[in-house]
């Protein structure tokens, strides 16, 4: 729930430049628009929170994400390389954070899972499992 609000704060944002937009092309049936394009981000909002699962369990991290197109990644213990945690100032003031899982292989821009909108406790609880069970496995480079 807390996701879904912390997402939904650029919405007004969005459609005030879309109203205003539409203001300037003097159509009178764009701004009917408005009303469904704010539904829109509401709706996207609340599909895209609710999508995104994750879970680590005694193979490795798991997570999936995505409105219209599923994503799915996930690793095993002995292929992960770090885990941190990535806070935006807006992540700060809703207490919440993103866990990064960083994994062997590839470059700084693929091979990583990104969790967003995870609350702060929970976040530096898992990632204190993920490192010490790392810790624990041997690297595999194969």
């Amino acid at each position: 729930r807390r996701a879904t609000r912390r997402a939904l704060k650029f919405s007004p944002l969005v459609a005030g430049v879309a109203v205003a937009i539409s203001l300037v092309s003097a159509n009178p049936f764009v701004l009917l628009g408005a009303p469904l394009f704010m539904w829109y981000l509401v709706w996207i909002s609340r599909a895209d929170a609710r999508a995104k699962t994750w879970a680590v369990t005694g193979d490795g991290v798991f997570f999936r994400d995505g409105v219209f197109t599923r994503n799915r990644a996930s690793t095993s213990f002995d292929r992960i390389q770090s885990a941190s945690e990535d806070e935006s100032p807006f992540d700060r003031r809703w207490r919440m954070s993103t866990l990064v899982v960083d994994t062997a292989g590839g470059n700084s821009f693929s091979h990583k899972i990104r969790i967003p909108y995870l609350n702060k406790p929970d976040v530096d609880f898992t990632r204190h499992a993920i490192s010490s069970r790392v810790a624990a496995t041997e690297l595999a480079w194969s």
